[in-house]
């Protein structure tokens, strides 16, 4: 009779050892789940803060050609020297061309690759950002500098404001010398701005322990 009580508490004891089992791995696989679907929503979180970025890039392909096409009509009515356009589409094409290089064709693929991968493409992309402003705002001032005078040569003796040409040209040179104030500040909050979307994406890998 012991014997039959030892096996049927054993049976007993084995029966709720293997459903303690199955609700573990119940568990574990449910834990799992939820934790993929953390990870994926948290990584599209991440790929969404840098879609406005991307907007602006193809924004700027599109912006560039009739940029260039508006200073070369000003260039042929105001009769000034096509240097400064030309310099100015070679400045817009490398930008830009470094713009869609650095934002778009290296930004990471934020569904995939480890986060450590992603973290450090982040912060490549901060270091090139800052490369490519400090290449094209020299760049940039000299051509704002030569389109300016070029206008400023072709002003008539004294100054005078006497013809309509000559008022353009003043025209043309007080509005360059604000476009130009007014490009470099939206230059540097626009550049500042792109490197603390980064920063904030950074910030929240290090939360995740991607660091």
């Amino acid at each position: 009779m012991k014997n039959e009580e030892n096996i049927n508490a054993d049976s007993s004891n084995m029966q709720e050892l293997d459903q303690m089992r199955q609700q573990m791995a119940l568990l574990k696989h449910s834990l799992d789940r939820q934790l993929v679907v953390s990870d994926k929503l948290m990584r599209q979180s991440m790929k969404g803060k840098l879609q406005w970025i991307k907007q602006m890039v193809w924004f700027e392909i599109i912006a560039t050609p009739l940029l260039i096409l508006f200073f070369v009509i000003e260039a042929m009515q105001l009769e000034l020297s096509m240097g400064p356009e030309v310099m100015l589409a070679v400045i817009l094409a490398v930008s830009v061309t470094a713009d869609y290089i650095i934002n778009v064709k290296r930004a990471p693929d934020f569904m995939a690759g480890t986060l450590v991968a992603t973290q450090e493409q982040l912060l490549s992309m901060k270091r090139l950002r800052m490369w490519s402003f400090a290449i094209n705002l020299p760049l940039s001032l000299i051509w704002a500098a030569w389109f300016i005078i070029d206008m400023y040569m072709r002003l008539p003796v004294g100054h005078v404001i006497d013809t309509a040409h000559s008022a353009a040209l003043t025209g043309g040179i007080v509005g360059g010398s604000i476009g130009l104030v007014a490009g470099l500040v939206a230059a540097v909050v626009i550049l500042r701005k792109m490197q603390k979307t980064n920063d904030s994406i950074i910030d929240q890998i290090k939360d995740l322990g991607g660091d």
